[in-house]
């Protein structure tokens, strides 16, 4: 969530078995410094039995907008934990006396633990109540305490510290369960999972901390990143070492370190420094340590998947430049066959020689087109030429080579200059012709037939390759210039149009398609200088 948008969690229970406790906490928390002087030393007074109100009450407060909520005794106050759980409004802060009626203070936070662990819970105890040991041995190690008296600043700034802590602790929740929803190679994930923890680290109060994995074959473990003293794999040595050398079944702490294993995930978050490790900050920490897992995973994955698809399409583009190529091959050799038996029922030698030599240039030219499609860079070498013969000598070959069953027809202006790489355009007319004899061969009630058009228009040459074919896919028209946008065809690598697309481009010309189930025709418009 964006922070200027966000919402801080400022909800705060007092549970107070004293009237005049509560009212006095509502008074504090809720009153701005300059106001209503007196009432806070009154207050403060009832509050904390001290009749000398310091001067240094009087420090700046931040407006937090605290709302309160109080509770008379510890099992309405569970009550009331319990209420804004279920309407998903949880409390950061609980005050919680110690003396109390039905349940004391200890019973009373052992109840709300087993409801909210995140909570942050601060006993309010006197030396003569309770000794803080056995406060922390029977309420737990993450409950703050304040000894009577003390004064009205340290009830604001436990508050907004409680508050601050709380809040944070849920925004680093949100960032954690977002990381293992990224998609990324392995670099940029491990770079934000480093940035992550080391904010976790600045929450935690240390500068130093490790993501370990096990290795899938063995029951070592290898660094993955770090922060702080431990941000590579030479620093984070030691808790190799001891990772190895002993089972770890649960926290485990030996000095300024501190090891939290997740066996389920096979990884282990390492901290150095004196950390209070509490059940909000341990799970959030196994949180991390899961959703990082996750990501990791996540990401080698990706980079799996794109290795593959990057296999594939190499497969598809060698497919599908064998074919080409093949068709090209096929057709020369039917020329030069006719050549040598001296056959000039289609045009004259002189013009087979001709036709041969532009076939195998497309051919050449083909693996070209391939390498400066990847490269996004199709070069060309336009000059002025008439299309009309373009067009006719590649119809010409077109009749020869096709096993389609399929009527090829031409209706072209006598004369057709205009200003394109012979060679490319080549590629884009062939292409494009190939394409509707598959498409009108695949009719299955009707002879295929196909219409090449090309007209001249006022500064523009408007070329149409229509076909009477059943039409194009509405998902593959979507995406019908993308590589490998193809359905249905026995050779086709749906790579074809991407390089006709690309050509088109380099031209300053445009290609449009409309298609629909009475056939399909492809719309070039050139323009003309």
């Amino acid at each position: 969530m964006n922070k200027k948008n966000r919402v801080l969690n400022t909800r705060i229970l007092i549970i107070d078995d004293e009237e005049a406790v509560r009212e006095n906490f509502c008074t504090i928390l809720k009153t701005p410094d300059n106001d209503r002087h007196n009432t806070l030393r009154d207050a403060a007074a009832l509050l904390f039995d001290d009749d000398e109100i310091p001067a240094s009450t009087h420090v700046p407060q931040s407006r937090w907008n605290f709302t309160i909520d109080t509770a008379e005794n510890g099992k309405r106050g569970f009550e009331l934990v319990q209420m804004s759980l279920a309407e998903c409004r949880p409390y950061a802060i609980i005050f919680c006396d110690m003396r109390m009626p039905i349940w004391d203070g200890i019973e009373t936070i052992q109840h709300i633990r087993t409801i909210d662990s995140r909570v942050g819970i601060i006993v309010i105890t006197a030396y003569s109540d309770y000794d803080i040991a056995n406060i922390v041995r029977a309420a737990g190690a993450d409950v703050g305490y304040f000894i009577k008296p003390f004064s009205r600043d340290e009830v604001l700034q436990m508050a907004t510290r409680g508050v601050i802590e709380w809040n944070k602790a849920q925004e680093l929740e949100s960032l954690i369960r977002i990381m293992s929803t990224i998609s990324g190679q392995d670099n940029d994930v491990q770079t934000l999972l480093t940035h992550l923890l080391d904010q976790i680290c600045a929450w935690l109060g240390t500068d130093s901390a490790a993501f370990l994995t096990k290795c899938i074959h063995g029951d070592h473990y290898e660094f993955k990143f770090g922060v702080g003293r431990l941000q590579n794999a030479e620093a984070a040595s030691d808790i190799l070492k001891r990772l190895a050398c002993r089972p770890i079944n649960d926290v485990y702490i030996d000095n300024d370190l501190v090891m939290i294993p997740m066996y389920n995930f096979g990884c282990t978050v390492g901290l150095l420094g004196n950390v209070l490790l509490t059940p909000d900050r341990i799970f959030l920490l196994k949180l991390f340590a899961e959703h990082a897992h996750n990501a990791l995973r996540n990401s080698e994955m990706q980079t799996k998947l794109l290795e593959t698809e990057r296999m594939s399409a190499i497969g598809n583009a060698v497919s599908f430049i064998a074919h080409d190529l093949r068709s090209s091959i096929s057709a020369a050799t039917q020329l030069i066959n006719m050549l040598e038996i001296n056959d000039e029922s289609v045009c004259s030698q002189d013009k087979l020689f001709e036709i041969i030599k532009n076939t195998l240039d497309t051919a050449f030219n083909l693996a070209d087109d391939i390498v400066g499609y990847a490269k996004k860079a199709i070069t060309i070498e336009p000059q002025d030429i008439d299309i009309h013969d373009l067009l006719v000598d590649i119809v010409t070959v077109w009749r020869l080579q096709t096993d389609y069953p399929v009527d090829i027809d031409l209706d072209i202006d006598a004369v057709c200059k205009c200003h394109i790489d012979r060679n490319r355009f080549q590629r884009v007319l062939n292409n494009l012709i190939k394409n509707a004899c598959e498409a009108a061969a695949m009719h299955p009630k009707q002879k295929g037939h196909v219409l090449i058009q090309a007209r001249n228009r006022e500064k523009a040459l408007v070329l149409s390759i229509q076909d009477n074919g059943t039409g194009i896919a509405e998902e593959v028209k979507a995406k019908l210039f993308q590589p490998f946008a193809t359905v249905g065809k026995v050779h086709g690598s749906g790579f074809g149009l991407a390089v006709v697309k690309q050509i088109i481009d380099a031209h300053g010309a445009t290609i449009k398609v409309d298609s629909n189930s009475e056939g399909t025709i492809f719309t070039i418009e050139l323009p003309v200088p």
